[in-house]
């Protein structure tokens, strides 16, 4: 008799545990874990999707009220035992369903049939919902653009447009309109002269917006070459590669994928944003020639499907993704590459809230593989890992080609007010955008606040317009002239009287990026710019045509938030100015240093990467702060030495970890007492089970600092503690109380959050 243990698709805190079915005998010799499997659930026997934890053999075992399984899904993917591995671990160490690790993993656009096969017998396979649509490509794809173009007549704008588009790829109706270029006239007249053609193909099959061309093997130089070396010899798995901004990275990257590509084993290369994907994906391409698959949340469904079953299959051994990419099916692992390793976003704060970094090392020692993190601003705790010895520190302190680090000019921006300048632009930045742009070289700015104002307050009565959904000041927004909460989205129209007091007097107060971008016309009515923020990011290629028309030389200026503090090469960016770096440097949060100092080096990395020397301006209110004193002089271990002692002294960090537990709801009174009574219960379990000198480590219940959003009101309870294991397995075992369960909050439990607001 064999019994199967059955994680069911549901995602309910009741019913995340194993259930035990009867497999049938016709499927004794075919079923084993991992397999996809119908079953009939509940008093009414629902039939209802799951996965086979475990197959136990029994000749004895009470088997009354056990079900059957209905059977399995023929042909949906298997999960492999070290897939099964991970959604336990999740399960357990980040407060997740397992079937939201499974999930995870899984396609999310597979349907479930069933039918009757020839004998009458029930059977249920997955139908893939692969679409076809109409596209557009260029006839002569293989020809160099110059040619293409050399065919039309110079005045036809809109043709010349729709070529330069087509000639990346083929592009749908749909994505032609999105960018503006569908005009159907100039489509027709393309079409009738042989240069664009109509044709219907999958989803799939379009290709990913990489760029195009190739990335030759690149010498390393001596500095590359002796770290590369020591990543080859050395005895660890996992390895933090140190380097300056533009100290060649990623060639390094590169030659560790060929070497493991040549053992036969696949390779995943992770970047912190899914907009950086192609870039990344034009070089893997470029040098190896070779079928790439890419992971992340914004390929269309069928396409994901076909790269999962790709790596499934082993058919590829190269995958390159956003944090998502983590999840992919791999059979013979052996290299995962964290590109700018600090970033947030490889966090997720929605459940399963992992942290990519601690699922990698987990992959790398199921799968025997190695782990390499990048960044020119490692995290806290990965440089502390490094230095004490748990991975490999490799560093690249210059730039290839020996190119010097931008000079770095830090403004007081008290003097500049005392001076009368009330802009916010510093005069010597502002006589320095002047001489770049005589020049015709280009500029960065960077302002880590969207919007036009920060806030809208009345100066009689000091009223401030508020969310009404949330604990939060609205910003706002020219473009719709209107009010939008950053939190919910809530839009509101702007006031011209005060509601509290009715006075006319309502001042706008502040500065976003829209606002910057504002003045910035005014004082340079000839120049062209961009504008990179979440409001004019929206659509699915703005991010894309942003950067490549900023590339070409068609702005002269890009302003942005953290957006333009990424990794990207443009060679004629020889100015960067950091405008109110103080307001990251005040965040409430013990990372705030540490964020500021990795934004300001990693954005002013971003000059002078060409042959023309780069000049950065970091304006600031408060010059003296170790932060700006050592992104100054680009020196991050300087920064380092006084960030850990901080850490040190305040037991955050890598010297502890955080465990957060939020409660939220409507009902104000409720979320504060199901607070306070989870934080008795957390204390009497603490003294239960032998843990009582825990009892320090678990701070009072407390109102959070945004204490609604979207009519939801919130506290939450933060643990600090050098014994996670001990704490966080007894809260686990609390969520399934019945006292846990019935509590009329929603909570939440995050290790290591991104944010505590």
């Amino acid at each position: 008799m064999k019994i199967a243990q059955i994680y069911v698709n549901q995602l309910n805190i009741n019913l995340d545990r194993a259930f035990d079915y009867l497999v049938p005998e016709s499927l004794h010799n075919t079923i084993s874990a991992g397999d996809r499997v119908m079953v009939p659930f509940g008093f009414g026997n629902k039939k209802i999707d799951g996965v086979v934890y475990k197959i136990t053999d029994f000749t004895d075992y009470p088997t009354a009220g056990l079900k059957n399984i209905s059977g399995i899904i023929e042909n949906y993917p298997k999960m492999t035992e070290n897939q099964l591995k991970v959604c336990k671990w999740m399960q357990e160490k980040y407060h997740c369903f397992f079937m939201d690790g499974v999930n995870s993993y899984m396609p999310s656009n597979l349907l479930i049939k069933s039918a009757k096969d020839s004998e009458g017998k029930r059977i249920f396979y997955i139908s893939d919902s692969i679409k076809r649509e109409k596209v557009y490509r260029l006839t002569d794809q293989d020809k160099n653009l110059e040619a293409c173009l050399s065919r039309l007549k110079k005045n036809a704008s809109s043709q010349h447009k729709i070529i330069k588009a087509l000639h990346s790829g083929p592009l749908s109706y749909k994505e032609l309109k999105e960018r503006a270029l569908y005009n159907k006239p100039s489509l027709d007249a393309l079409i009738g002269i042989g240069m664009i053609m109509e044709e219907m193909m999958e989803e799939s099959e379009q290709t990913d917006d990489a760029l195009q061309g190739t990335f030759p093997k690149i010498k390393l130089n001596a500095m590359q070459k002796t770290e590369f070396d020591k990543y080859q010899k050395s005895e660890h798995d996992t390895f933090l590669l140190h380097g300056v901004t533009g100290s060649g990275k990623t060639e390094i990257y590169l030659q560790m994928m060929e070497e493991m590509i040549k053992e036969g084993r696949s390779c995943l290369y992770l970047v912190p944003e899914i907009a950086l994907t192609p870039q990344t994906i034009g070089r893997i391409k470029g040098r190896f020639n070779d079928k790439v698959a890419v992971i992340h949340s914004r390929i269309k469904d069928s396409q994901r499907f076909v790269h999962y079953m790709d790596i499934y299959d082993n058919k590829t051994k190269i995958v390159i993704g956003a944090r998502s990419g983590i999840f992919s099916p791999f059979k013979d692992l052996g290299l995962i590459i964290i590109d700018e390793e600090h970033e947030n976003t490889y966090k997720s704060g929605s459940r399963p809230r992992y942290d990519t970094i601690e699922t990698a090392r987990y992959l790398k020692s199921l799968y025997g593989a190695k782990l390499v993190l990048g960044s020119a601003t490692p995290s806290v705790i990965s440089y502390h890992k490094a230095l004490n010895g748990e991975y490999q520190l490799l560093h690249l302190p210059e730039r290839i080609n020996a190119y010097p680090l931008p000079e770095v000019e830090v403004v007081d921006m008290r003097n500049e007010m005392r001076n009368g300048n009330r802009s916010f632009l510093s005069k010597g930045l502002f006589l320095e955008m002047k001489e770049k742009l005589r020049k015709k070289e280009q500029i960065i700015l960077f302002l880590n606040k969207r919007g036009f104002y920060s806030y809208v307050f009345c100066r009689d009565c000091g009223y401030a317009v508020k969310c009404p959904k949330c604990d939060v000041a609205m910003t706002y927004h020219s473009t719709g002239n209107r009010l939008e909460c950053h939190y919910c989205g809530h839009v509101e129209k702007v006031e011209r009287i005060c509601p509290s007091c009715g006075s006319s007097k309502i001042k706008y107060s502040g500065t976003g990026t829209e606002r910057i971008e504002n003045s910035l016309v005014k004082y340079f009515p000839d120049v062209k710019i961009l504008r990179m923020d979440t409001d004019t990011m929206k659509k699915k290629d703005s991010f894309e045509n942003t950067l490549n028309a900023f590339s070409k030389g068609e702005a002269d200026i890009l302003i942005g938030t953290q957006m333009v503090t990424k990794g990207f090469d443009f060679d004629n960016v020889t100015l960067v100015g950091v405008l109110l770096a103080d307001l990251t440097l005040n965040f409430p949060d013990y990372r705030a240093s540490e964020r500021t100092f990795q934004l300001i080096t990693q954005v002013a990395g971003r000059a002078g990467r060409g042959d023309k020397e780069g000049k950065v301006f970091i304006q600031t209110y408060d010059p003296d702060h170790y932060v700006i004193r050592h992104a100054k002089t680009h020196d991050y271990i300087g920064f380092y030495r006084e960030e850990i002692k901080y850490r040190e002294e305040r037991d955050y960090p890598p010297f502890t970890q955080l465990l957060y537990i939020g409660f939220s709801g409507e009902d104000l009174n409720q979320v504060t007492e199901d607070c306070r009574k989870y934080y008795d219960k957390l204390l009497l379990n603490l003294e239960s089970n032998g843990f009582s000198d825990y009892k320090k480590d678990i701070y009072q219940p407390s109102l959070s600092s945004v204490s609604r959003i979207n009519n939801k009101h919130r506290w939450y309870i933060l643990i600090k503690t050098e014994h996670i294991e001990d704490i966080s397995g007894m809260i686990r075992q609390m969520s399934y109380s019945n006292e846990i369960k019935n509590m009329g909050s929603a909570i939440i439990i995050d290790l290591n959050p991104n944010t505590l607001l």
